[in-house]
């Protein structure tokens, strides 16, 4: 589901874990996740903005993941050559990203 949100070209470094078991733990059953995305070169169509909304809303409606720390890396051909790769052909750890910044009190990359 992530590959199929317009400008994404790579997904990568994806964790999932659990936040705890027992009852009395705060947020306990549910899973948190952390993930890189690729973005395609940035185009109306797919604005970075539109891209973290739209992963965190796949990620709570098909995973009932509401806790995602979403790294969105833009890069070219030349700074990283794997995420140029069509979505999830690839298995890279190196990349160059471009900037970040805060959304809603998360931190966005």
């Amino acid at each position: 589901p992530l590959c199929a949100i317009p400008g994404v070209s790579n997904v990568h470094d994806l964790h999932i874990w659990s936040l705890g078991s027992g009852k009395t733990l705060a947020g306990a059953g549910k899973n948190a996740l952390s993930v890189h995305l690729s973005q395609e070169p940035e185009s109306p169509q797919s604005p970075t903005c539109a891209i973290l909304h739209r992963a965190q809303e796949v990620l709570r409606t098909n995973f009932g993941i509401d806790h995602a720390t979403i790294q969105i890396e833009q890069c070219s051909g030349v700074d990283c050559p794997e995420a140029e790769k069509d979505c999830g052909s690839s298995l890279h750890t190196s990349h160059s990203f471009t900037r970040s910044r805060k959304t809603e009190g998360k931190t966005s990359v």
